[in-house]
């Protein structure tokens, strides 16, 4: 679970957290030996526990992977799977290259690229581009700004507990600075129900494209911002400020907006 509107530094129940001191054999919490494979295949679940608890026990905001002491911990974060998570950008030109490295970026960019060169060729035809894009553009612009509140305060950081709020809480429970994009099996279903339902509410196929476009575009920069907002990348004033906001979102109250 997340931490909902509590403070970061509130103690979760107590993980039976495991001790491995040789390859194949491992000490729970209790002192017993159990047959239990070795630290680095613990799951997210038993990884979020224990930086939940590491938290708690150190009272202070967790900024950077380097911050944790802990051998246990730093070699469960050290894992194969999760690792990568903390090969940051130290500028802005290695930031892009290493968002565009990801199978997300990439998918929405084509997609971008795809639907813009689409409502280029209808403007030959019949649809040229008019208020009416620049209408429902804006339009889908506020659309998404909702949406992305929605979603956010409404269901990833709701009282009830579903996957989805599971998954959430894990990017709250790793340490601040780490690579953060959604996976495919987010985004291409999510795209093709977006796509679909502006194709259902738009009256011409025109329209109906640019609202996909706008939809894409604003998934694009909403994708990256969020990606750079979780590096130490330098960014100027206004752009620092957002920053600065997200990370009172998750270091003082998820309630931070």
């Amino acid at each position: 679970a997340s931490f909902g509107t509590r403070s970061a530094f509130v103690k979760p129940p107590g993980p039976r957290i495991r001790f491995c001191s040789m390859p194949h054999t491992c000490l729970l919490a209790t002192g017993l030996p159990s047959e239990e494979p070795p630290v680095t295949s613990a799951t997210n679940d038993e990884v979020a526990l224990q930086l939940r608890d590491y938290r708690f026990n150190n009272r202070r905001p967790l900024l950077d992977v380097q911050q944790i002491k802990d051998e246990h911990l730093r070699a469960l974060l050290g894992n194969p799977k999760l690792a990568s998570h903390f090969d940051l950008p130290a500028n802005l030109n290695d930031a892009v290259s290493r968002f565009f490295a990801e199978a997300t970026p990439r998918f929405i960019a084509a997609m971008f690229l795809l639907l813009f060169g689409l409502r280029v060729f209808l403007a030959q035809g019949a649809s040229p581009i008019g208020w009416a894009d620049v209408a429902v553009t804006g339009l889908v612009a506020a659309f998404w700004m909702v949406q992305e509140w929605v979603l956010h305060d409404k269901a990833l950081h709701s009282d009830r507990d579903w996957f989805g709020k599971d998954i959430h809480a894990f990017h709250h429970d790793l340490p601040y600075y780490h690579i953060s994009v959604d996976g495919l099996g987010l985004a291409v279903p999510w795209f093709g129900v977006a796509a679909a339902a502006a194709f259902l509410l738009f009256p011409t196929l025109a329209l109906a494209v640019t609202a996909t476009l706008a939809y894409t575009t604003c998934g694009l920069v909403y994708e990256f911002s969020h990606f750079i907002s979780h590096t130490r990348v330098a960014l100027p004033g206004a752009l620092n400020g957002l920053r600065q906001h997200h990370m009172n979102h998750h270091l003082v109250s998820t309630e931070s907006w």
